[in-house]
């Protein structure tokens, strides 16, 4: 398993993806209070963050 930070807030609020050993590919957010979150695929095989900005809102794409 691997992970990997595509963006990161100046409040260390980080958005990026985890990739699994099966190919698989997840998107993830990493904050000090919540630790690392999985954020799903929306019904597709492939998820990755792309960004994240001050408020916490986290964006990116999920295919199928």
């Amino acid at each position: 398993t691997t992970a990997w930070v595509n963006a990161m807030t100046p409040g260390l609020h980080i958005a990026g993806g985890i990739g699994y050993a099966d190919g698989r590919q997840r998107a993830m957010s990493w904050t000090r209070a919540g630790g690392m979150r999985e954020l799903g695929t929306l019904g597709g095989r492939t998820s990755v963050a792309r960004d994240v900005n001050a408020r916490g809102q986290v964006v990116g794409f999920a295919e199928d």
